[in-house]
């Protein structure tokens, strides 16, 4: 579990790294955290973009029933899909 504010746990957080993809797989159960989520998810996807060259970067992540895009601050490379 990820906890991000008030002791709300995440409800599914996933990471899968295929050759040159990584996917990235989130459900949050509470509304009003996508910025507190995007600001603890983006550090680390800008460094696993870094660590591996050439990485294309795949998410989908939900906040309270309504989908956070990632690409628009977040990590480089990201196709939001």
């Amino acid at each position: 579990m990820l906890w991000i504010q008030k002791n709300a746990p995440s409800e599914m957080l996933l990471f899968y790294l295929l050759k040159k993809k990584m996917y990235v797989y989130g459900i949050l159960e509470e509304e009003g955290v996508e910025a507190d989520f995007k600001d603890l998810l983006t550090p680390y996807l800008k460094g696993m973009m870094k660590a591996q060259e050439g990485l294309d970067l795949f998410s989908c992540i939900y906040v309270g029933c309504k989908k956070v895009k990632m690409n628009e601050e977040g990590a480089e490379g990201d196709n939001g899909q």
